[in-house]
């Protein structure tokens, strides 16, 4: 019983000691290191109106926490447009394409990607002539398109349609 009462103080002295010196620096450090978890914050993007003549967007194309104001549209019996307004509400400029917004939901939405790293997002912007789809490339930080009216895909054509040379579907 003796032999069990020491072992019993000695592990519970030794047990709390250990909580002591273990537990005083983790609270400090606990306390004076903010905690943020900007990492995993999730934003919705806003979006705008889905009318096939106009779409508009927020994004924040340059990093810098404001969105700049995107405002794609189909010029009346002309071709697509884009105009870039900063969070400011100051417009940057008006940039022409030669086709039209593409008439298909699939190819409507744009996608915002950094493809030349320069922390800079380059807007890629699909339009459409016909039957044809056409990828545009847009650098926001030099204000001019880097590609325009690469043939991406025929869309919108009935099985058994007639194209021609070298496009035939069907038997002859």
């Amino acid at each position: 019983m003796r032999f069990i009462k020491k072992i019993l103080t000695l592990f519970t002295s030794s047990i709390v000691i250990t909580l002591l010196l273990s537990l005083v620096p983790a609270l400090v450090i606990i306390l004076l290191e903010p905690i943020e978890f900007n990492k995993y914050i999730v934003e919705f993007e806003k979006k705008e109106s889905r009318i096939y003549d106009n779409i508009n967007w927020h994004k924040d194309l340059d990093n810098d926490g404001k969105e700049e104001y995107i405002d794609v549209y189909n010029h009346k019996g002309a071709s697509m447009a884009i105009q870039i307004y900063d969070s400011e509400g100051k417009n940057q400029g008006q940039f022409n394409l030669n086709y039209f917004i593409p008439k298909t939901t699939v190819f409507l939405d744009p996608f915002f990607v950094d493809l030349n790293k320069d922390n800079v997002k380059e807007i890629l912007l699909f339009s459409q002539n016909k039957d044809s789809v056409y990828l545009n490339v847009f650098d926001y930080k030099k204000q001019e398109f880097i590609l325009t009216d690469r043939f991406i895909a025929k869309i919108g054509l009935k099985p058994k349609a007639k194209l021609g040379y070298p496009y035939k579907v069907g038997h002859s």
